[in-house]
């Protein structure tokens, strides 16, 4: 059963990056519930009407990466240590209700049935958290009971070489559908992987993937060598494909390019389920 195809409309438009109305800095929309980042949150979502995409990701927990912010729903930004330290002592992790109050408003507003929301859980880089395994197996099932009636299917962890072996992978995946199982009213929702290769591991429902080069350096790189190797990874990797971090700077004619040559093999391709960007 292909469970990320609950709509007859694939690919899906799809963008990562945006172009800051001020006309200079690049985004995405990894910071979008960032608590430090609140004035960007409405124009992230404005450049997404903007190009039409209708498939969205955003993290749920990254305390690393200064590019992306602080996203972190508890009281005074603790690190996963402490929010276990906390459930340990108290039984209560600490969950702020006024960053809680505001990622609901922002998650419901665009939780239409037009937008398929797909919210990473972890940043890969941040190995403070994906390798806290305590953490992992308790935050994992608060994550997909508390949005489940908003999205599409979840998201684990942004470029998991970086924290998890293929096994480590499979492991979270498992735990995922054990929370569904664990709930008759929670039918399975797909699992995705983001990673910079196809090495997942065999228990996740689709790969969102990201080119080998990085996406600052896409223009130095042709259209035939984007397409080239995203038909390596379908090769590579049996289940559906969401070709999904290519160019930082994704409304240049080239990035377009780009974009509009994936949209024209996914009409031969049908495992590929998003764009990577405005077309």
């Amino acid at each position: 059963m292909n469970l990320l195809k609950t709509s007859s409309v694939f690919p899906l438009p799809a963008s990562l990056f945006l172009k800051h109305s001020d006309g200079k800095q690049w985004w995405s929309t990894w910071g979008w519930l960032a608590n430090d980042q609140k004035d960007l949150t409405s124009m992230i979502i404005r450049k997404q009407e903007e190009y039409g995409s209708r498939l969205i990701t955003f993290m749920l927990f990254n305390m690393v990466d200064p590019k992306f912010a602080v996203v972190n729903p508890f009281s005074g930004n603790p690190a996963a240590a402490m929010v276990m330290a906390r459930v340990n002592a108290m039984h209560d992790p600490g969950y702020d209700p006024y960053e809680v109050d505001r990622w609901m408003g922002l998650i419901k507003g665009i939780a239409v049935p037009s937008n398929y929301l797909v919210p990473t859980i972890f940043c890969g880089d941040d190995r403070g958290t994906t390798r806290n395994k305590a953490f992992v197996d308790w935050f994992v099932p608060q994550v997909i009971r508390a949005l489940y009636p908003y999205v599409a299917g979840y998201n684990l962890i942004s470029e998991a070489g970086k924290s998890w072996q293929p096994n480590e992978i499979d492991y979270v995946v498992r735990l995922c559908r054990a929370e569904f199982a664990r709930d008759p009213v929670l039918a399975p929702k797909p699992i995705l992987v983001h990673q910079q290769g196809s090495k997942i591991g065999t228990e996740a429902d689709a790969l969102m993937y990201e080119w080998r080069f990085n996406p600052w350096d896409a223009q130095n790189f042709s259209v035939a060598q984007v397409i080239n190797e995203l038909k390596q990874v379908l090769r590579e990797y049996p289940k559906d494909i969401w070709p999904q971090e290519l160019a930082v700077k994704c409304e240049e004619g080239w990035a377009r390019d780009m974009a509009r040559a994936v949209r024209e093999l996914a009409k031969t391709e049908p495992r590929i389920v998003g764009l990577p960007g405005p077309c």
